[in-house]
């Protein structure tokens, strides 16, 4: 396990989420909603758990509320997770079996997963540099950044079967982006340099490196960082300093002869390919590298539930 987590993903978006209002005229009744479904998966899971914490997905699918509940086991003194659905019509709660904490090592013996469950902890909401950083976002794309980490937690869960797949590469990627703490986007350099893309979740791969590519790295005269996939699959984006060594990527994904390359609220989706168009994710110092997490599920039919993307830029 991973000593120490500072200001990791899901902290950041968690701030977020303190400030962002994209629906501003129900935004009481989905606090609502998630209390109750706290509420009601902490109360099926009682049977599981001597004591549970859950952390809530902000909106849940179109049918369903979800949420992760981890905690001590009932009558043994070991970690546990277990899934928790909320059916939104009936408001009733079913909790999963028992999983494995993802604390644990795999039995694999490769090392320990990260324990992402550590993210959740909440802080004092940001003010002006995330409304600043958000304001571009439509409605979708803020509530992405809400939830990133709880997708993210709910891949980790599910990709903890030692059985399934991931590589040294993606594995040591991940146990980076964990552990991620207060870097200083400031002090990225800029210029060409290497970059790695890493999927997780992705069909019955835990996680796998996809691709090695050239990605270039500028600053503007404001400071603020513009990183572009210059290989492969492109990928422009801009990252706005939201916290320490954190930010919120916007940008656009694209091919060469696209038409549009940035993020352009009006157009989600580039009319040569809808595989391709606006993302938008989380940031991060690591030393000199650059971190971008997203889980843009274009062109995926039925959009992966389980599945996000890592970007090192060395």
């Amino acid at each position: 396990m991973l000593a120490q987590i500072g200001l990791g993903i899901a902290a950041l978006a968690l701030l977020i989420a303190g400030v962002v209002q994209s629906r501003a005229a129900t935004e009481a009744e989905w606090q609502a909603f998630r209390a109750d479904v706290e509420a009601k998966c902490l109360a099926a899971a009682d049977g599981l758990f001597e004591t549970a914490t859950a952390i809530v997905d902000p909106f849940g699918s179109q049918t369903y509320g979800m949420a992760l509940i981890r905690g001590r086991a009932r009558g043994a003194d070991v970690s546990i997770m277990a899934i928790c659905v909320y059916d939104k019509v009936t408001q009733v709660a079913e909790i999963g079996g028992e999983l494995p904490d993802i604390g644990a090592p795999p039995a694999s013996g490769d090392g320990p997963m990260p324990d992402t469950l550590a993210w959740a902890t909440p802080l004092e909401p940001c003010a002006t540099e995330c409304a600043a950083a958000l304001a571009p976002l439509v409605p979708a794309d803020a509530d992405g950044l809400r939830a990133l980490p709880v997708r993210v937690a709910t891949t980790l869960a599910a990709i903890a079967d030692p059985a399934l797949p991931m590589d040294e590469g993606a594995r040591g990627a991940l146990a980076t982006t964990v552990a991620l703490g207060n870097g200083d986007l400031a002090a990225i350099a800029t210029g060409d340099r290497t970059c790695t893309v890493y999927w997780y979740g992705f069909l019955d791969n835990a996680g796998q490196t996809v691709g090695q590519h050239r990605c270039r790295v500028t600053r503007g005269e404001d400071g603020m960082l513009t990183v572009e996939k210059l290989s492969g699959e492109m990928m422009h984006a801009q990252i706005a300093p939201v916290a320490d060594g954190t930010g919120v990527a916007v940008g656009r994904t694209f091919l060469e002869g696209h038409a549009i390359r940035r993020y352009d609220p009006a157009t989600p989706d580039n009319a040569e390919n809808a595989n391709f168009g606006n993302f938008v994710g989380l940031a991060f110092a690591d030393g000199a590298r650059l971190v971008v997490v997203d889980a843009d599920v274009r062109g995926m039919s039925p959009p992966d539930d389980t599945y996000f993307a890592v970007l090192v830029v060395e």
